[in-house]
């Protein structure tokens, strides 16, 4: 279990691999440990530290080799470099994808600071969006999780030594580690070891006044944050936003499609209709196509081909192979244009917050 939930986290993210290393460096750890304490044979230790690296590479490397068959770089377009050697060649670095947090760069200090308060006033907040950049980790955490977390982390240095090594000092590893320790998306554990930390402080507390009180401040706060989760869900991106009843009617109704055309983006509701098998060609600087992932497909099977200002005359060529194909643009551009010049080639199939769709008839 262990090596899956690494590997999911590797093959997430780039930045996975930091949280693939705080659970899998521990359980190594412990069975080295447990070897050397006599504890467990070598070879059980050796079968299972085999089935943890296989586990995470099965579920978690599998993206990395796609990369390193593709395009010779396994963490493409990063470049990769070690004691001044080139181990992979890259386009860029990780500092040229790092976000800035709201407000403009600070201490990483402050930039976490400004972000778990804004769940502390939890009633002044209008949405939630899925990538939520100043709080995201709700009002419990803003208000017990982190002091509960704290006590109880003082508790286990002076009785649970196992817990401080398995589980603390890793995720204190990787909250130190990462560059978004401001951002909710990727500290959603920290909210997981709150709420743990908040039901153990309150088995502490004694029975009395002071319990009653302390469980009703994590019920209060417990709904206010599903009420702030719920209540107008925001995709980013200047999508649709869903309110509670929206949510509640998706819920009674599974059957329904959830697409990211049906639900937040119109104008990717025709890629619900296309082939797992087509051609999508895409123009890949248009301010107004705002993602690229729903093009792929459910199981990224589409061939996707990426655009860049020039390349009109050669649309054809780039798009020939697999049938059908498609061109998506945004309304106005050089490509829009070629595409519209050529009706008999190229036929319209809609147009939805400033892009167009073609299908490309075939000859």
């Amino acid at each position: 279990l262990a090596g899956i939930a690494a590997g999911l986290a590797l093959g997430m993210k780039t930045n996975g691999s930091v949280l693939a290393a705080a659970v899998a460096v521990p359980v190594l750890a412990q069975l080295a440990l447990s070897v050397r304490r006599g504890r467990l044979p070598k070879r059980f230790a050796g079968a299972a530290s085999g089935a943890l690296l296989g586990a995470i590479l099965v579920t978690g490397g599998w993206w990395y080799a796609r990369n390193w068959i593709q395009v010779g770089n396994p963490v493409a377009p990063f470049e990769v470099r070690a004691l001044g050697v080139e181990l992979f060649k890259g386009q860029a670095s990780l500092h040229d994808y790092l976000t800035v947090s709201p407000g403009g760069p600070r201490n990483p200090v402050s930039e976490v600071l400004r972000s778990w308060w804004s769940d502390v006033t939890f009633w002044a907040r209008s949405d939630l969006s899925y990538e939520e950049r100043s709080g995201g980790l709700g009002p419990l955490w803003s208000w017990l999780g982190w002091p509960s977390l704290g006590l109880a982390s003082l508790f286990a240095l002076r009785r649970r030594p196992d817990l401080v090594v398995s589980v603390l000092l890793p995720a204190a590893a990787a909250f130190a580690v990462l560059p978004y320790r401001w951002w909710s998306r990727f500290t959603m554990y920290l909210a997981g070891l709150g709420v743990i930390a908040v039901v153990a402080m309150l088995e502490r507390v004694p029975d009395d006044w002071r319990r009653r009180t302390f469980a009703t401040a994590i019920v209060v706060l417990s709904l206010a944050g599903a009420a702030l989760a719920t209540r107008r869900v925001d995709p980013a991106g200047y999508g649709r936003r869903l309110g509670t009843g929206d949510l509640i009617s998706l819920a009674a109704h599974p059957g329904r499609q959830r697409t990211v055309g049906n639900l937040f983006f119109h104008e990717f509701a025709w890629v619900d209709d296309v082939s797992p098998r087509a051609t999508i060609g895409v123009e890949f600087q248009a301010p107004q196509i705002r993602f690229l992932y729903p093009l792929f497909g459910a199981r990224l099977e589409r061939h996707v081909v990426l655009l860049n200002p020039g390349d009109e005359t050669s649309v054809d060529k780039r798009l020939s192979g697999r049938e059908p194909a498609y061109l998506f643009v945004g309304s106005g551009s050089a490509f829009d244009r070629w595409a519209r010049a050529r009706p008999r080639r190229y036929r319209l199939l809609g147009q939805d917050r400033g892009t167009r769709v073609f299908r490309r008839i075939a000859r």
